[in-house]
C-alpha cells in the first residue's frame, strides 16, 4: 500500500496562479491526483514556490535530517510546507522499516527550531500523518505575557497536577516538589491528556505510551526524538500563596 491510496483527499487547496511542486517516491501520482503541476528536481527550492509537498520523501532517505534542513533554508519567506509521511511508531506490515521512518514529533520540533511557524498536523492516522507548515516568523499568542491566577500553593501539595483554563486553553499546573511548573495538558506525541498521567518529581508519564517529558524544560527524556512539551512562565506569591501563569512560552 502507497502513502497516495491512504490519502483519499489532501486537505490543502492551493490558490489559483499558485505555484506548488512535490517531492517524494510517489511524486507523480501526488502531482496528478491533487494538481501540484509545478516540476522540481532535487536541490534549492525556486524562490518564486509558494509551496511544497514532500511525500513520503523523508523515510525514502537514510539520512533524511541534513537533506531536510538544507532544504527548509533555501526556502523563501511565506512559503507553506506540506509533509506526507508514514508513522514512526506505525503498523510494521505497511511502509518502510521503522528506523527509515520520521517521526512526527521530531519533524515539528526540526521546523520550529529552523524558523517555521503555523504548524498544524491535518490528519492523524495510526499508519500516516501530514503536518503543515509556513516559513515566517512565530507570532506571539494573544495575551502573551499576561499572568493571571489560576490557583493556590494549599491546591497543590507536592507531586499534584490540576487542570486550568487560561483564555480558554487548558493547561497543566503542577508541584514537582521543587518548583511550581505550568505546561500543555495534552501529549506532544498522541494528544492524551496528561492530567490521567504520572508526575515523578520534575517527569511527567503519559498514561497511553510511556513517554516522558522534563515539566520544567519541556524537552523530551523517553524517546528523546520526541517534539518539545510546550512550557509556560510562572509566578508565586509567598505571602498570598497565588500561582499565576502566562502563555509566553
Amino acid at each position: 500500500m502507497n502513502l497516495s491510496d491512504l490519502i483519499p483527499a489532501l486537505p490543502i487547496q492551493p490558490q489559483p496562479g499558485q505555484r506548488w511542486a512535490v517531492l517524494g517516491p510517489e511524486a507523480e501520482v501526488f502531482r496528478a491526483k491533487f494538481r501540484l503541476a509545478a516540476e522540481l528536481t532535487e536541490g534549492a527550492v525556486p524562490s518564486d514556490l509558494d509551496g511544497l509537498l514532500l511525500a513520503g520523501a523523508l523515510s525514502a532517505r537514510a539520512e533524511a535530517t541534513p537533506w531536510l534542513k538544507q532544504m527548509l533554508a533555501s526556502m523563501s519567506e511565506g512559503t507553506a510546507l506540506v509533509v506526507v509521511e508514514w508513522q514512526g511508531d506505525g503498523p510494521l506490515d505497511l511502509g518502510p522499516d521503522l528506523e527509515r521512518r520520521f517521526k512526527r514529533g521530531k519533524l515539528s520540533r526540526l521546523l520550529w527550531e529552523e524558523g517555521w511557524s503555523q504548524i498544524e498536523l491535518l490528519v492523524n492516522t495510526p499508519c500516516c500523518y501530514v503536518l503543515r507548515a509556513v516559513k515566517a516568523p512565530l507570532a506571539p499568542p494573544p495575551h502573551a505575557g499576561e499572568f493571571v491566577t489560576v490557583a493556590t500553593l494549599d491546591e497543590l501539595p507536592k507531586n499534584r497536577m490540576k487542570r486550568v483554563e487560561l483564555f480558554g486553553q487548558p493547561l497543566i499546573v503542577a508541584n514537582t516538589g521543587r518548583e511550581i511548573v505550568a505546561f500543555a495538558q495534552v501529549c506532544p506525541h498522541a494528544g492524551t491528556s496528561l492530567l490521567k498521567g504520572t508526575l515523578k518529581g520534575r517527569h511527567i508519564v503519559c498514561p497511553l505510551h510511556f513517554y516522558m517529558w522534563n515539566v520544567c524544560t519541556g524537552e523530551p527524556v523517553e524517546p528523546a526524538d520526541e517534539d518539545i512539551l510546550p512550557c509556560y512562565p510562572v509566578r508565586v506569591d509567598a505571602e498570598s500563596g497565588l500561582i499565576q501563569v502566562a502563555l509566553a512560552p
